[in-house]
């Protein structure tokens, strides 16, 4: 039986013409009903709006009829039906906490939205269990963009992630076998599962990369397929996801893998990590910070992707010119000292890179200026 909502609502409508003890009254108590309900068109017409995503205007065009004479019909069958019932019933589903002012469904709240085709189309899509890729094929990046808005706007819940959730359930399962694991990482084959899987505070998969991390590595984007291989050879479960998506700077596609192991394999992932001697060398944090005291560890992924840093040098360059561009003495680790206000992050692998948050550059600036002076670069 559907549950009723205190008030006056039309889900307390449903929840009486959907209770069983209402559907399954026999033929011939119905003749006790009003003779509206002897007419079959009734039937339909109150069948088509309470059971159908039909608003009251779509019931009408079918029997040419105005939306007010369908709103009398079905208000009146409803009322029949009610008095009908039991005692108990009545009681239960008081005729007072029904609205009969339908909310608009699925599709016809699509059909108030621009480009409702499109948008109806892509929602039917979505309904059936196809993913973002899939998609792409079809319809522009635009189209399906603004048909989610559509979706957001008029809280419509669109049941792809229960459909992945649910297919993909058994990674939740702790119990399970290696083997079975890894057939179901290998099954994960588009973005938009990833992003499901992954999401929320009970998610199923894990980045291999957010794991290393936890494990105390220290490493750029290209290392993960490193961790990811002393994973597998360990016979831990992990699974590879390849993706390609448009680079608008560079003008062409780039393709890039997505690294998972199963949530429940965490803490396994996470010691054996820690206990393989080929990643050595990533336990190394290959950035170190001078001046201000950092009250935390930078990463290098931080500096070079998060797009909150900027090269000293070039600030150097700036406020000392290029006459002096070459000169050894500018280095950074030769002007910076202690009594810098700001942190400055130089990074030791490959050329030395040196980095400071551009949010601290008013500061540094000013710093700057004075131990260049002092250092007799600039008057």
């Amino acid at each position: 039986m559907a549950g009723k909502e205190t008030g006056k609502s039309f889900d307390n409508l449903i929840a009486f013409v959907s209770d069983e003890r209402v559907s399954s009254i026999p033929l011939s108590r119905k003749d006790t009903y009003k003779s509206s309900l002897k007419n079959p068109r009734d039937w339909e017409m109150l069948g088509k709006f309470a059971g159908l995503d039909k608003t009251l205007d779509r019931v009408g065009s079918d029997y040419d009829l105005t939306r007010e004479r369908v709103r009398q019909i079905v208000s009146e069958s409803i009322e029949n039906i009610h008095q009908a019932q039991s005692p108990e019933v009545q009681t239960e589903h008081p005729l007072g906490s029904f609205d009969f002012r339908k909310p608009a469904g699925f599709e016809g709240k699509i059909n108030n939205s621009k480009n409702k085709e499109v948008n109806l189309k892509i929602a039917n899509s979505v309904q059936e269990g196809q993913a973002y890729d899939q998609l792409r094929e079809v319809y522009s990046g635009e189209q399906i963009s603004a048909a989610r808005q559509v979706f957001a706007r008029r809280r419509m819940n669109v049941p792809l992630k229960e459909k992945i959730r649910e297919k993909f359930g058994e990674l939740e399962n702790p119990d399970i076998s290696d083997e079975e694991k890894q057939r179901l990482l290998d099954s994960i084959t588009t973005q938009s599962t990833i992003e499901v899987l992954s999401s929320g505070e009970n998610s199923s998969i894990i980045f291999i990369s957010a794991i290393a991390r936890e494990a105390g590595l220290y490493f750029r984007i290209d290392k993960v397929p490193a961790i990811y291989k002393v994973i597998k050879e360990l016979e831990i479960p992990a699974g590879v996801v390849p993706h390609v998506y448009q680079d608008r700077k560079r003008g062409r596609e780039v393709e890039y893998n997505y690294y998972v192991i199963c949530a429940t394999d965490k803490k396994r992932a996470i010691e054996a990590i820690q206990k393989a001697k080929e990643l050595d060398p990533l336990r190394i944090n290959p950035v170190v910070s001078f001046g201000k005291k950092n009250t935390r560890d930078v990463r290098a992924g931080e500096l070079f992707t998060s797009g909150n840093y900027a090269p000293l040098e070039k600030l150097i360059f700036e406020i000392a010119g290029r006459k002096v561009g070459g000169n050894r003495i500018l280095r950074a680790r030769n002007i910076i000292s202690d009594d810098c206000p700001v942190s400055v992050h130089q990074y030791r692998r490959g050329n030395l890179s040196n980095l400071y948050k551009i949010g601290d550059e008013q500061q540094l600036r000013i710093y700057l200026t004075k131990r260049l002076k002092a250092l007799g670069f600039i008057k």
